[in-house]
């Protein structure tokens, strides 16, 4: 590969958007020589906004068509995740396979280290990565990166994470002149409601049953897929008090409704463990526990119950609205020790 004299060469992921754009200008800013990765994962991407902030930033853009593996690897798991009435994370995923995995594999063909937006931190201690929490805690991203390993952080930096996001979209706006999108946590591939997407892709949703624990029927539910556990709008059922989700049967086709205390769990079983920073994850550890990448930090306790399986005992409070398909994700302070899905 080819350098400007004496200068590290980083690859970064562009998105189009401002934090990816901020984080290569940070870089540049700071010696870096610059380049542009981005991927082609959906049918009709705009390359467009993409094209236009690496003319900005005056650096080289490389476009990797990924819309193939991107299909079979993330959206056709997330169907099938849904169709089984869980609720599943597809960025989880994407991250170690696609981002970190594909996308990083070939940025380093072409430079020294790989980038991205990411608000978090990697720190490295006897020659061992860890993933902290970016300083603007509102918008951390850590959660999402508890799948990475040991390989995925070597080679990787985050320039964004010793920044607020305030501070990010001032330096886009005043000196880069991108106009900010509005702030959204949809899944990147559904452009659409994602209720119309499932439809679209999987045309055999079935109607089905509302029901008690006892058996009652309540109401007709749209489709397993539209529904996930705590979810009380939406519902349209009329009854004497408020009702949640608290099951669905994919097999029956039917969803169990109930009142909010029955979503009350004080343990839950994860599996597919896996940790950025630890072999097995030691039981002794002080941690806590996120359900949900906008959930609170609960403490915890774990007990292995196989390999690939544990068992969370949360020690103080219960959660609400455990939903199986979601990932559980254990801190040590500012650090994430790792999770797995809930089952």
């Amino acid at each position: 590969m080819s350098h400007q004299k004496g200068k590290m060469k980083v690859a970064v992921g562009l998105s189009g958007g401002v934090d990816s754009a901020v984080a290569s200008y940070l870089l540049k800013k700071k010696g870096y020589e610059v380049i542009g990765i981005t991927m082609v994962h959906i049918e009709n991407f705009d390359i467009a906004p993409v094209k236009k902030v690496a003319e900005h930033l005056d650096i080289p853009l490389y476009i990797i068509d990924i819309k193939k593996i991107f299909h079979d690897r993330i959206i056709e798991p997330f169907l099938k995740k849904y169709l089984e009435g869980k609720t599943p994370n597809p960025c989880i995923m994407c991250n170690p396979i696609i981002k970190f995995g594909i996308l990083k594999e070939y940025a380093l063909k072409y430079a020294d280290l790989f980038a991205t937006g990411h608000y978090a931190i990697i720190e490295k201690r006897a020659n061992k990565y860890f993933i902290k929490k970016g300083k603007d805690l509102k918008k951390d991203q850590s959660y999402f990166l508890y799948r990475l390993k040991q390989n995925d952080l070597e080679k990787t930096i985050f320039p964004l994470g010793e920044y607020i996001k305030e501070e990010v979209r001032k330096i886009g706006i005043d000196i880069l002149k991108i106009s900010p999108k509005k702030e959204s946590q949809d899944i990147c591939f559904i452009k659409e409601d994602y209720k119309t997407f499932i439809k679209n892709y999987k045309s055999f949703v079935k109607e089905g049953e509302f029901v008690t624990k006892n058996g009652k029927v309540l109401g007709t539910h749209k489709g397993v897929p539209f529904y996930t556990i705590g979810q009380r709008r939406g519902l349209g059922v009329s009854y004497t008090e408020r009702l949640y989700v608290i099951k669905i049967d994919s097999k029956t086709n039917k969803i169990v409704l109930g009142k909010r205390n029955e979503l009350e769990r004080s343990e839950f079983i994860i599996c597919g463990i896996t940790s950025p920073s630890y072999e097995k994850i030691p039981e002794d550890i002080s941690i806590k526990v996120k359900v949900r990448y906008n959930a609170r930090e609960k403490d915890a306790k774990i007990s292995y119950i196989s390999s690939q399986c544990i068992k969370v005992i949360l020690t103080k409070e219960k959660e609400y609205g455990v939903a199986p398909g979601q990932s559980a994700v254990f801190y040590e302070g500012d650090y994430v020790v790792g999770g797995g899905i809930i089952t």
